[in-house]
């Protein structure tokens, strides 16, 4: 027979068998579901908060819970806000703060726990304190309190936290109560329950799963393991069930963190069971009401500064209109010590006041900051103001802020379209202008077709334009923040702290 006869032969024999390869291939490389998975345990200085950071590096982990014990109990193991500090300065990662954590899980426990439920609260305020409304810290209520008034103590902390204007996420984890809806405005309240496989099956854990997510409730169960005993009575056979109830759980979008006791005790022991971590995207905190955020393409960082130097001299430059003040403060601060505060002075038409950055030209920019607002002068309709706004030489190219429209304030997005602009307001207001931190982002991507510009709020979607032209000024060359401009508006004053400027690597 003909070789080439012979050849098509076998080529036409093996075609089906590659196809199914192929679709077999593909299905292994599917996106990675989006869930919260990592560590949970006490920390006892800020190297073995870096060890836990390299761990989770290594092993694709996007969450941490740092426990503390409760400031009546005498312990090894109490608060340390520079843990929590040296965590956020030092990865991207989200960080469930647990200050009372409450132990043993007995009656006993609970009662003192209500004897001292004042200091529960400011402990769990004073976290709030110190990072307010900042998406990467939750704050976890109290840990395994067991008695039967649990729902309407959660829903109380919660309804406290929120009416005080505090956005964090929050965490709670129950005992064996029946799983009960906890009311937030904001839909950022998860619930869990902590599973040992030496006592648990793998089925009845996820059956308490589907059961809270019938009901609709978010979770995160901030305390499982393989053994309530820790290292020494692992065995293979509880690693293992341990191994399905993480990689179900990921299917599932349910998050979870594994316990380590102090540091990463547990770890070597895992390790040579073989414990397998199921491969996640990253889910971001939203406020239940738009769009979460998507996978980004990886970034490089070019540029951040939290203006700790006391000065602008990170920067490639400032810019102030006739009357209006840039300057470093002590005051109103979102970490550490310094933010940068701008002000304008209600003098008409267009007024700025910000810090700029010029970087090398890229066709694809992402900026990300907290702002905070003392004075708004928003008044009338089409009164606005931007936080950020990329721009290409004196052309801007991108605008993220506030505009007050007929139906109320609203968060605005302005791009170009073209060589005109288009206005992208969100469909609903802001909870309020005035008195919070807010962590606004904006990303913005050149192409002459399919251009993109869109804006996030405390990780949330508020405003996307797609499909566009957004080619006509070129490339992207440097970043406005603080108040990057202004128009009709009053009298304004914003505080702009941690803004960091990316493209992709």
């Amino acid at each position: 027979m003909n070789k080439t006869i012979k050849t098509l032969i076998v080529a036409g024999m093996l075609l089906p068998i590659l196809l199914s390869l192929t679709s077999q291939i593909t299905s292994v490389h599917a996106a990675s579901p989006t869930a919260y998975l990592g560590l949970s345990g006490y920390p006892t200085s800020t190297t073995e908060v870096q060890n836990i950071i390299n761990m989770m590096d290594t092993n694709g982990l996007n969450i941490y819970r740092m426990s503390f014990n409760p400031i009546w109990s005498s312990s090894r193991h109490p608060y340390k806000s520079s843990y929590i500090q040296y965590f956020l300065d030092h990865c991207d990662y989200m960080i469930i703060v647990d200050r009372n954590h409450l132990y043993p899980p007995t009656e006993a426990s609970a009662s003192t726990a209500r004897n001292n439920w004042a200091t529960v609260k400011d402990s769990v305020f004073e976290v709030l304190e110190a990072w307010p409304n900042n998406p990467r810290v939750a704050v976890e209520l109290i840990n395994e309190y067991i008695s039967k008034d649990f729902y309407t103590r959660m829903q109380q902390l919660v309804t406290d936290i929120r009416a005080a204007g505090y956005t964090n996420p929050i965490v709670v984890n129950k005992w064996n109560q029946a799983w009960t809806v906890i009311n937030d405005p904001l839909g950022k309240t998860y619930q869990g329950y902590h599973f040992y496989f030496n006592t648990w099956s793998v089925s009845s854990a996820i059956s308490q799963m589907k059961t809270a997510l019938s009901k609709g409730i978010k979770l995160i169960s901030t305390e499982v393991g393989a053994h309530y005993n820790e290292y020494n009575s692992f065995t293979t056979s509880t690693v293992d069930e341990l191994s399905s109830f993480l990689s179900q759980c990921a299917s599932l979008g349910v998050g979870n963190t594994v316990w380590m006791n102090e540091n990463l005790n547990n770890w070597p022991c895992y390790q040579s069971l073989d414990l397998d971590f199921p491969a996640v995207g990253s889910p971001i905190e939203g406020d239940g009401d738009g769009e979460g955020r998507e996978d980004d393409p990886s970034m490089s960082i070019l540029f951040e500064d939290g203006f700790e130097s006391g000065s602008f001299s990170a920067w490639s430059g400032t810019s102030v209109t006739s009357g209006e003040t840039k300057s470093i403060t002590t005051t109103i601060v979102q970490s550490n010590t310094r933010s940068a505060m701008f002000t304008s002075n209600n003098g008409g038409g267009y007024e700025k006041a910000y810090a700029y950055k010029t970087v090398s030209a890229s066709s694809e920019f992402h900026a990300k900051g907290y702002f905070y607002v003392s004075k708004s002068g928003i008044i009338d309709v089409d009164d606005r103001f931007f936080f950020l706004i990329f721009s290409s030489g004196s052309n801007n190219l991108a605008y993220a802020g506030i505009r007050q429209t007929t139906s109320g304030t609203r968060w605005c997005l302005t791009t170009r379209q073209g060589t005109g602009y288009v206005d992208i307001l969100s469909s609903s207001a802001p909870a309020s202008i005035i008195g919070q931190w807010y962590y606004v982002e904006l990303h913005w991507k050149k192409d002459s077709v399919n251009g993109l510009a869109e804006m996030y709020v405390d990780g949330t979607r508020v405003c996307v334009s797609t499909a566009t032209n957004t080619a006509a000024y070129g490339d992207a060359t440097q970043l406005k923040a603080g108040i990057a401009e202004t128009y009709g508006c009053g009298s304004t004053t914003v505080y702009a702290d941690n803004i960091s400027l990316g493209c992709p690597s």
